[in-house]
């Protein structure tokens, strides 16, 4: 799987592995992107993602009351736009998807969920 335009996602990655994720963001979607559009059609083949671009993150938590300045967050979601060229059923697809990864704190430990949705897609 070719991964594009990943260079300069430091920021995210580093946000990703706070709430427990360790894998980078490219190897991350294409792992889970093969599960959620594995769902729907098994034999499906990720050929390339896309980095286009990333929204704005929002987050929400409290500032620790022992450490000063430090933030303890509670959620963090994380918008971004991807082209994914995958083959299923000896088609080739290209997909626009926009993504969102939404991590929620409980006891400790981040819950991570993803929103996959498809905002244009085409068959050659």
């Amino acid at each position: 799987m070719q991964l594009i335009n990943f260079d300069d996602v430091n920021g995210i990655n580093e946000l990703l592995e706070h709430v427990g994720v360790s894998a980078k963001l490219g190897p991350f979607l294409g792992k889970h992107l093969t599960q959620v559009l594995g769902q729907q059609q098994p034999d499906i083949n990720i050929e390339s993602i896309e980095f286009i671009g990333a929204g704005d993150c929002s987050a929400e938590g409290m500032q620790n009351s022992d450490a000063g300045h430090i933030v303890q967050i509670d959620a963090l979601t994380i918008p971004l736009n991807v082209h994914v060229v995958l083959i299923s059923n000896d088609r080739i697809h290209h997909l626009d998807l926009h993504v969102k990864i939404m991590a929620k704190s409980s006891d400790g430990k981040y819950a991570i969920t993803t929103d996959v949705i498809i905002q244009r897609q085409s068959v050659v």
